[in-house]
């Protein structure tokens, strides 16, 4: 999966980061956006797998500290032969217990949530049912897309979890799964496809379109700021209310 800045590298040449920066802010320069949660335990590579997308840094040369509350980070893609520009917004939430009450405001209007866990660390494949029945009773929306990623598969060696029971979750949950390592740099171009393929669908599943189009249609949430765009700051990320039929409850005849 190619960045939008990758291509515009290869297609115009090297330019300056001024250069760059104007061209990727006007309003023009997404066809699509979709917000991103990032979940699961503590120290699973969350934060690290974030950096690695939105800014390919190598987290070998970085030195993280776990996540306050939540971060974010957007970074556009191209996607498709049609090289479809997709904006991603990326929101990292802290995996401890005492910010779970924050971070659960950020699941509503989020089109993709991808649920992270370290192979190497059984507890926090056991910890998937919680995220899971968290998100789906935050999120509004009535198809709920989670990517489930297993992390660390650099360390092999020191699997805990087995491929087998991972593979029975994710089909008893109708999840999808990507195996990826962020320090080898493995699995997150398929994950970041994966994203922007299911965001795609819940789109077209809740708006109503039948293709994805260039020519812009309805976003599941709005950035705001005065050029309708967003530098990644929290403030600035409104969602949409969207009017969401909800089955009305009749009362039992005898």
């Amino acid at each position: 999966m190619r960045s939008a800045e990758q291509e515009f590298d290869s297609n115009e040449g090297a330019r300056s980061s001024n250069a760059i920066s104007q061209v990727f802010s006007s309003k023009n320069a997404f066809d699509k956006q979709y917000k991103v949660i990032i979940i699961g335990d503590s120290n699973c590579g969350k934060t690290a797998m974030l950096m690695r997308i939105a800014e390919n840094k190598d987290p070998s040369r970085q030195v993280y500290e776990p996540t306050i509350g939540v971060d974010c980070r957007n970074r556009t893609f191209l996607h498709g032969e049609d090289n479809l520009r997709v904006r991603l917004q990326l929101w990292d939430t802290a995996g401890q217990e005492r910010f779970r009450t924050l971070t659960t405001s950020y699941y509503r209007g989020t089109h993709c949530c991808v649920l992270v866990f370290d192979i190497t660390n059984p507890e926090s494949f056991y910890h998937l049912y919680q995220w899971i029945d968290q998100y789906n009773y935050y999120c509004e929306f009535p198809v709920k897309n989670i990517v489930i990623v297993g992390n660390k598969y650099d360390l092999e060696d020191q699997r805990r979890v087995s491929e087998m029971e991972i593979k029975q979750f994710c089909d008893s949950m109708e999840c999808a799964y990507v195996p990826c390592s962020v320090k080898d740099n493995t699995g997150l171009d398929a994950l970041v496809t994966t994203i922007i393929e299911k965001s795609i669908e819940l789109e077209n599943s809740v708006v109503g379109s039948t293709q994805p189009s260039k020519s812009g249609s309805q976003a599941l949430f709005t950035m705001g700021g005065s050029d309708g765009l967003t530098s990644g700051d929290i403030k600035n990320i409104n969602p949409l209310k969207l009017n969401v039929k909800k089955k009305e409850r009749k009362c039992c005849q005898s």
